[in-house]
Formats: structure tokens, sequence, C-alpha cells
């Protein structure tokens, strides 16, 4: 019995030995409470990395990378990357398919493209030297959305006095460009003889209707239409660091019992968005005829005929300014009528 008893006695022995070890290999105690955790595994020391792009640099925008470790898979440190230098091969660049204006040709070839619907958005059209267009019909470029940089070069002689209706798309705005949605910037504009026999919404000589930057130009010559500018006909958005020198003149005729209207500015038609840091020192001339019983009205301003709602902001006009209406007939050495215009002057006769 007592041999019994003690054989027992080593079984149960053996036994709590065995728990024992299994505790201790599941990191517990005999109170149940956890033992002390094994060490944490040792921080990746990052030996073998990549450089992964994020997004791929163009001719208009830089782009982004980042350094990663191929173990953990964490980033280091990320970087950005420089633009793309444009590479021309024939006039087109390789990387964006932004062009190269160096002839007249160039330049009816490009306004063919944006006229059969090609916006050029996204790209650059860049003028590499100064050309004349004298003797040659100009049809406006249509609608347009990338970037226009005359580098500083001029374009003589652009002329639309023969133009005839539905001869391009936007018939109703006529100019170098019909919209300008995109940057127009660093371009003179020399000699125009812009005008147009058929029914016009808005003429200007660089732009008929802007929604977009234009910057750094300049207008001489003479522009006619009924909603006239020298530079811009109607501002959605900006016009800055230009100028103008022409001769500007807007007349507004009806044969029926309907009125007849004209608006004409120095350096702008209508502006509802900015013009800033410009100047105007032409000639502009605002009259309507009606041969019935319609009304008649005109405003006309140095700068800017009708500032609606705009802004105007450290500008200046020296040019002679006259209007006939008689329904209405607003006349500004500055502006003809209305908006928000600071630290601008204009000194030119008025009547």
């Amino acid at each position: 019995m007592k041999r019994r008893n003690v054989s027992r006695m080593i079984g149960i022995g053996l036994l709590l030995a065995c728990i024992l070890a299994a505790l201790a290999l599941t990191g517990c105690d005999l109170l149940g409470s956890a033992a002390t955790q094994p060490d944490k595994e040792q921080e990746c020391q990052h030996t073998r990395t990549e450089w992964v792009v994020y997004q791929e640099p163009t001719c208009w925008a830089k782009g982004e990378r980042g350094k990663k470790c191929l173990d953990c898979r964490k980033t280091l440190e990320t970087e950005t990357m420089d633009p793309l230098q444009h590479d021309y091969v024939e006039k087109v660049c390789r990387y964006c398919h932004s062009i190269l204006i160096e002839s007249a040709e160039d330049l009816v070839a490009f306004a063919e493209r944006v006229n059969e619907g090609d916006p050029f958005s996204g790209r650059a059209v860049t003028l590499t030297q100064d050309l004349d267009m004298t003797g040659r019909q100009w049809v406006p470029v249509g609608e347009f959305k990338g970037l226009f940089d005359g580098q500083g070069h001029v374009i003589r002689g652009l002329d639309t006095k023969n133009l005839k209706n539905g001869e391009y798309p936007k018939q109703m705005l006529i100019g170098f460009f019909a919209i300008n949605d995109g940057i127009i910037r660093d371009l003179g504009l020399e000699d125009l003889a812009l005008r147009y026999d058929g029914a016009i919404q808005y003429i200007g000589g660089l732009v008929a209707q802007n929604s977009g930057l234009v910057q750094g130009c300049w207008v001489t010559g003479h522009v006619n239409g009924d909603s006239t500018g020298s530079v811009v006909g109607e501002n959605f958005d900006t016009v800055e660091r230009c100028y103008s020198a022409a001769v500007v003149t807007a007349y507004g005729f009806t044969k029926g019992n309907t009125g007849a209207y004209a608006d004409v500015g120095g350096l702008v038609g209508v502006n509802t968005g900015a013009i800033r840091n410009c100047f105007a020192t032409g000639e502009v001339s605002a009259s309507a005829e009606a041969t019935k019983t319609g009304k008649t009205g005109t405003k006309a301003g140095g700068l800017c005929a009708w500032n609606q709602g705009g802004e105007i902001a450290n500008c200046y006009a020296t040019a002679y300014v006259s209007a006939m209406g008689t329904e209405y007939c607003y006349a500004g050495g500055l502006v003809g009528r209305g908006g928000t215009i600071s630290r601008s002057f204009a000194t030119g006769d008025v009547s």
C-alpha cells in the first residue's frame, strides 16, 4: 500500500513537472499572470530600397516619386521631379504634342486645327519669330484652351474685313482668337484691320471673348464692330499688363423698329472680370443709327466701355473718347459706365 502511494506521488510529481514546463513555454506562471514577453523583433534597417514614381512629370507640371524599403514597404522619403523639357521634332514636342509656329503658314494651320475641333488643352503654342500676315484673309482661331506664348514677338497685318458669314464656327465673335479659355501672353498685334460686316456679338483685336488669362499683350491698328474692345471684346476673367494704341470704333445700325446700340472700349468692351496694370492711348468712338422709330444708345470709355460688376485697378487712359445716342449715351475718359475702379485715371478729351 505504501509502495502504491509512493508510486502515485512520483506520478503526480512528474505530471506537475510537465505542467510547469508547459506553462513556462506559454509564458505563464503558476498564478496565471503573464510572464515577461520575449524581445520585439529587431527593427528593419532598410538596407534594400527602390524609388517608385507616383506622378510622372510632364512639360507642364512637376512629378513626384518616393523611396520605399523593399523589405517592410515603408516610404522613407518623397521628392518632386522637375518638369520635362520640350523636345521638338518637326515643330511638335514628342512628349506633350505642343507646337512651334515659325511661319505664316504654321499660324494658318494652327487656326484651322482649332476650328476643326482641337482646342489644344494642356498644350503650348509658341511663336518663335515676328510674322507678317499682310494680304492674307484671317479666319479667327475658334475656342482655345491651351497656352499661346508670343515670347514678345509681333504679328502684323491681320485682316478680317472680307470675312463672310459661315466661313468659321464662331462667326458671332471676331478677333485673332474668338474665345480664350486658356492663357495668351507676351504677344503683339500691330497694324490690325479687324471688322465684320455681318451680325456679330463681340469683336476684340486679340480676343473676342476671354474666360482665361490675357497677359503682357498689345495692339495697334483699327478695330471696328458694334461691341468692341481693341484687346478684348468681352472679358469674364483677367486681362493684365496689356496696352492699346489702336483706333477703336463701334457702330450700331438697325432698319427696323428695334433699337440700335454700340459699346466700345479703348482696351476692353465689356468687363465682368478684372483689368489690372493696363493702359490705352488710342482713339475711341461709338455711334448708332435707327432708320425708323428704334432708339439708339452707346457706351464708350477710354479703357473700358462697360465695367459691368468687374474690377479695374492700376490702369490709365489718354484716349480721345466720343459717343452719340438718342436713348442713352455714356462716355468716360476711363470707363463709359459702372463697376469698381481703384488707383486709376484718365487724361483724354471726352465728347
